[in-house]
């Protein structure tokens, strides 16, 4: 906890924390290793990704549309606004991301 203070960005939490509590040597090869972006090429399957171009989190660089753009089976999906992870719709049982994921995958069949 002691590093904590020592965090100004998101890559300084990774290098600190993400990293080495998840048995990454640093944050170079804990990206290298566990961010998706470097499997993504291999998506045999049709799959959609989906993220909110206002998501705090998830800056637009998360977003692989250079993929999407040439990859027959990945799909990308930006809505201007949404957020971070699901969408929520007050009053509905169902985020936005669950019936997005659930129209994309009906229209596969």
């Amino acid at each position: 906890m002691s590093k904590l203070q020592q965090v100004k960005q998101w890559r300084d939490f990774d290098e600190f924390f993400s990293a080495p509590v998840n048995n990454y040597r640093d944050a170079d090869d804990f990206y290298m290793q566990a961010s998706a972006v470097n499997f993504m090429p291999g998506i045999a399957v049709p799959t959609l990704l989906l993220n909110a171009q206002n998501d705090p989190l998830l800056s637009p660089e998360c977003s692989p549309g250079w993929l999407a753009q040439t990859h027959p089976h990945v799909f990308l999906e930006t809505p201007r606004t949404g957020g971070h992870v699901g969408f929520q719709i007050a009053g509905d049982e169902y985020t936005y991301a669950e019936r997005r994921a659930f129209l994309f995958a009906k229209n596969l069949v």
